[in-house]
């Protein structure tokens, strides 16, 4: 009996001396998945001014551990006493809950202090609503801000972005925005893709965005821009993607682009930009894709392009080009788009054209070219209804 009062009371003890670590380790866990009382208030507020669901509070009470959503990732962040913080937040894709049809951003979006990637799509429809500037409170932590196809997202770009120092993303593409670029925005010197495309945006393109010197995407497409091309794009040696189609760009191609050897893809379709090409442009030995139609160019075609030789599709239509094709083009061995259509380019097809064996588009038609035409009947079936040569009378079969 006395061993059996000895060894109650070595448990008792034991006991006592474990509660306290039972104790800290209970607290520790609460601590790890808990949410800051004002983050977590912010991210309700955001959410009820944006997502349809009336119920998202009450169904997503602890949104961090219990009752997660597909668009939101949560951290423990060191030196926060290991709290829950919001890092990502995506609205509006098709794994996410519909918008609101009045949707808006709310003011408490600044509560989450430590967000890296914000991205709303197809939500801002019928209320009007900016970019805040006040974003560059979240300074700190945002690496990626994505506003894309809001039709009811309006207003300009705010110069403040510039202060966005850890931005690697910024991607305000298909809204309704106005006025200039911010030439402030060639601070942000670690952002490495930039998509401004599809808005009203209008004025030039700011020589400062040549300070991007990380960015190896940059698509200003579809805007109401104006002016020439800064030949400070020549400084951001990283980029892999120049889109500037579809503007009020006008005159030369400056000989600059040559420069950017990692270049694989630069469309600069439906502008105003004169020839000729600058040769420089020989030197993009990675350029896979070439779209310059619809340009009042008005020269001949250039015999550095057969020094191109990954070029894979290559699109030169309506922009005035005279003389002949150029037996270069033949040594365009991965070519499977070439389009010439709408010129006035002369003489004969080059017979080496046949050994094309990858190209599956072929435009030759509306030009003044003369001649047999070189393809055998295997290239011809190739291509079907992809080759076109019509407009061209004194071309014979």
């Amino acid at each position: 009996m006395d061993f059996f009062k000895l060894g109650v009371f070595y448990c008792a003890q034991l006991l006592l001396f474990c509660l306290p670590c039972v104790a800290n380790n209970f607290q520790s866990g609460l601590k790890m998945t808990s949410m800051d009382p004002e983050e977590l208030d912010g991210l309700f507020s955001v959410m009820e001014a944006i997502i349809e669901d009336p119920t998202w509070r009450s169904n997503h009470p602890h949104p961090c551990t219990d009752d997660p959503w597909p668009g939101i990732d949560c951290e423990a962040i060191p030196d926060t006493n290991n709290i829950m913080h919001v890092t990502k937040l995506h609205i509006g894709l098709d794994y996410t809950a519909p918008c609101r049809k009045n949707a808006t951003l709310s003011s408490a979006i600044l509560k989450l202090h430590y967000l890296k990637s914000l991205f709303i799509f197809n939500c801002f429809h019928s209320s009007n609503t900016t970019i805040p500037s006040q974003l560059i409170q979240l300074s700190p932590s945002l690496e990626q801000l994505v506003f894309r196809s809001n039709t009811a997202l309006v207003g300009t770009i705010p110069p403040q972005l510039s202060g966005l120092s850890k931005l690697r993303l910024l991607s305000l593409s298909q809204n309704d925005l106005e006025g200039s670029i911010p030439s402030e925005l060639g601070k942000l010197e670690i952002l490495n893709h930039l998509d401004l495309s599809h808005n009203k945006l209008s004025g030039s393109i700011p020589q400062e965005l040549g300070g991007l010197k990380s960015l190896s995407i940059l698509d200003l497409s579809e805007n109401n821009l104006q002016g020439p091309i800064p030949a400070s794009i020549g400084n951001m040696l990283l980029l892999e993607k120049i889109d500037l189609s579809y503007n009020n760009l006008s005159g030369k191609i400056p000989p600059d682009l040559g420069k950017l050897h990692n270049l694989c893809f630069l469309a600069l379709s439906k502008n105003g930009f004169t020839g000729p090409f600058p040769s420089t442009l020989g030197f993009l030995e990675n350029l896979q894709y070439l779209m310059v139609e619809r340009n009042p160019l008005k020269c001949t075609l250039p015999d550095f392009l057969g020094s191109l030789h990954k070029l894979s599709e290559l699109i030169l239509s309506s922009s005035g080009f005279v003389g002949i094709i150029p037996k270069s083009l033949c040594g365009l061995h991965n070519l499977s788009t070439l389009a010439l259509d709408n010129n006035r380019l002369n003489g004969s097809i080059p017979w080496e054209m046949r050994g094309l064996q990858h190209l599956f588009l072929l435009n030759l038609s509306d030009n003044m070219l003369s001649g047999e035409v070189p393809f055998s009947e295997e290239f011809v079936k190739r291509l079907g209804n992809e080759l076109e040569l019509k407009g061209n009378k004194d071309l014979c079969w």
